[in-house]
């Protein structure tokens, strides 16, 4: 009995240790710019619903301000996400603010929404447990990897989230408890070292 406790912990340890290797390698494909730009087409299944739902627009990451995620079809609006708080706007009206101060799920989600569109790998790991692999696809690096909720409570609403990438994250799906679904691809994305002076006025 203790020789098979034994094996079972030198295998958790080496299960453990591959999966580590695996998120600092992928990370050291991902791009270190701090701000990255792009468009994004989002495809979301609802339960319930047969037609899925789409939309499109444009996302500007600050790695340290935020994230802007700008929907232009089929209805504008503006949602920016940091680790403190979330906020919707309509134009220059705020419709939600939601503050990880009053709200203690917020803090959660936002860090988690945050990392994930900044590839901040080492953050998401403290909320998912996660498998993957390295991968070629035409002729470039890429990686894959599939994320499954640690918290009970964040479970509650994230099922698993399966990401694809190569030097930036190219496509995320997140599949929530209620049975919905979120595809969401990225497109033309670019990196630069600093923000436009219009830009932080958006993240003000």
């Amino acid at each position: 009995m203790r020789r098979r406790l034994i094996t079972l912990t030198l295998l958790l340890a080496s299960m453990s240790a591959c999966a580590d290797e695996l998120i600092t390698r992928i990370q050291q494909q991902l791009s270190d710019a701090p701000v990255l730009r792009g468009e994004f087409v989002q495809t979301r299944e609802l339960a319930g619903l047969k037609k899925p739902l789409k939309s499109s627009g444009r996302m500007l990451v600050d790695k340290t301000r935020g994230v802007l995620w700008k929907t232009e079809k089929p209805i504008a609006g503006t949602l920016r996400i940091s680790r403190q708080e979330i906020v919707q706007k309509d134009g220059q009206q705020i419709l939600m603010r939601l503050s990880a101060e009053k709200e203690p799920v917020v803090k959660t989600v936002g860090s988690v929404l945050f990392s994930l569109f900044a590839g901040d790998l080492a953050t998401l790991e403290r909320y998912f447990s996660h498998t993957g692999s390295l991968q070629r696809r035409d002729g470039q690096r890429g990686w894959e990897l599939q994320l499954t909720p640690r918290e009970s409570a964040l479970a509650r609403l994230i099922q698993r989230i399966e990401l694809k990438g190569s030097s930036t994250a190219e496509e995320v799906v997140l599949k929530a408890e209620s049975g919905d679904l979120t595809r969401i691809e990225f497109r033309r994305v670019s990196t630069a070292s600093t923000l436009s002076a219009a830009e932080v006025a958006e993240f003000e």
